[in-house]
């Protein structure tokens, strides 16, 4: 069953991500990000390695690039949770 992401009201750069002390989960260009790997220096600015959802390799995303944090949806439950009743159903 794939998870369910909830999207953050706002976006902030990849710089601005990785300086919050939080998970690093993020969305961009309509792919989820589960985090960030490592910072680095690239001739075009500071970059960010990250690894998307079912990703076999990760990949590399300038730390000027806009992207929205992302939250897992709690999974529903497979079972029922049990009541407190421990009585037998009514016949």
């Amino acid at each position: 069953m794939p998870v369910k992401w909830t999207p953050a009201p706002y976006s902030l750069t990849l710089d601005e991500l990785y300086a919050k002390d939080s998970p690093h989960s993020f969305r961009h260009n309509d792919i989820i990000y589960v985090g960030i790997m490592r910072s680095e220096v690239l001739p075009e600015g500071p970059a960010y390695v990250v690894l998307a959802v079912d990703a076999a390799r990760p990949t590399r995303l300038l730390g000027s690039t806009v992207v929205t944090p992302v939250t897992p949806v709690p999974a529903n439950p497979l079972w029922p949770s049990l009541s407190r009743d421990s009585s037998p159903p009514p016949r």
